[in-house]
């Protein structure tokens, strides 16, 4: 169908044909680690665009690795040797923000007593890298495409335009695109800073890669000695398979935590699901009355027989607590519980709960 503006149609015609994309023969990229598809394809990017001095956008979720990215881009680029400046733009106070991107003059503003350079004069010569982007406020963004286009930034109270040569990988976990659509983020900022887009999935959908990021983070940990110098940790393949299929919320990051605390806390030097079951998902078995489910299980005790002695524990439990709560007030316990005075009485007294059962009712 044709698509008529002013005096131009334009008409879209569906083609046939595939794109092919070089994979990487790379299974690690400095300290980015993938065997997957999906990391082969970022590494094959990460390899052509290091060499120039593109913009590059890293985009995934909190803990996929978007800063490992923005390191490794610096060393594999000319600018290696030159400073790599770190500023996450989420962390830095409204009221400061210019001072600290842009830098600032003696008496600038109170507080300012000395002329002191911003990131980008830190990193002349090298890379910057501006996590989380999107949170930086709109009313700075045109500040920060101008120094983008013209490679000059003013100090906060200077006049002088001084020039920088900086190379910068910015990083967010937010989708850009809905922010400039909602108008929270500059349209022209954005295809300033996404020249190269690089998006990073989260662990969940690389399964394949966590043996290979597992290993690696055991042998982080046994140069750092943490059970003595020397020793090495193996994963039993259990552990290994209920690894690689957990979600992974925290994505690398969560992974990186689980592995390391393992290691230190373990008592051998082979590391069961036990030992490396995430934090999130370590919580105590549920105890009821008789035991755990699995006592109940181990006991051969049928499902029907031992749901009823859960229940009956759960009111007895319910019942005196909230007969404690009111004083023994069956009307203000009844209304709590949202029962009728009548079977309150009678759930009382089949648990034997109060000495006064059988008296008249108690209103306020």
């Amino acid at each position: 169908m044709p698509l008529r503006i002013g005096n131009t149609v334009i008409r879209f015609e569906h083609g046939s044909g595939s794109i092919e994309i070089d994979l990487s023969r790379r299974e690690k990229f400095y300290d980015l680690v993938g065997h997957g598809v999906r990391m082969r394809e970022i590494f094959a990017v990460l390899e052509k665009v290091a060499a120039s001095d593109l913009t590059v956008l890293v985009r995934g979720e909190t803990g996929t690795g978007k800063e490992l990215v923005a390191r490794a881009i610096h060393r594999a680029s000319k600018r290696s040797k030159r400073p790599l400046v770190v500023q996450d733009c989420s962390a830095i106070p409204a009221n400061l923000i210019e001072s600290i991107l842009f830098g600032h003059e003696r008496g600038s503003f109170t507080g300012a007593a000395d002329r002191k350079q911003g990131c980008f004069e830190v990193a002349d010569g090298g890379t910057l890298f501006l996590d989380e982007i999107g949170e930086l406020d709109i009313s700075l963004q045109p500040k920060l495409l101008r120094v983008l286009e013209t490679r000059e930034v003013q100090r906060v109270g200077g006049t002088r335009m001084i020039p920088v040569d900086v190379r910068v990988v910015a990083a967010t976990n937010r989708d850009l695109r809905q922010m400039v659509n909602d108008g929270t983020f500059r349209e022209d900022l954005y295809y300033r800073v996404s020249v190269v887009q690089v998006d990073l999935p989260p662990l969940r959908e690389r399964p394949e890669d966590i043996p290979a990021l597992v290993q690696q983070f055991l042998e982080e940990s046994a140069k750092r000695g943490h059970q003595g110098e020397g020793v090495h940790f193996t994963i039993a393949r259990d552990a290994m398979t209920k690894l690689q299929a957990f979600p992974w919320p925290g994505n690398v990051r969560e992974l990186k935590n689980t592995i390391e605390r393992a290691v230190s806390l373990a008592d051998g030097t082979e590391l069961g699901m036990h030992d490396l079951l995430p934090a999130s998902q370590k919580t105590p078995p549920v105890i009821f009355a008789g035991g755990t489910a699995e006592q109940f299980v181990d006991n051969e005790v049928p499902f029907k027989d031992a749901k009823q002695k859960i229940v009956d524990a759960f009111e007895a439990q319910y019942l005196k607590a909230v007969l404690d709560k009111h004083g023994d007030n069956i009307s203000r316990s009844a209304k709590a519980a949202g029962l009728t005075r009548y079977h309150l009485r009678e759930l009382a007294k089949r648990y034997g709960l109060r000495g006064d059962i059988s008296g008249p009712d108690d209103e306020d």
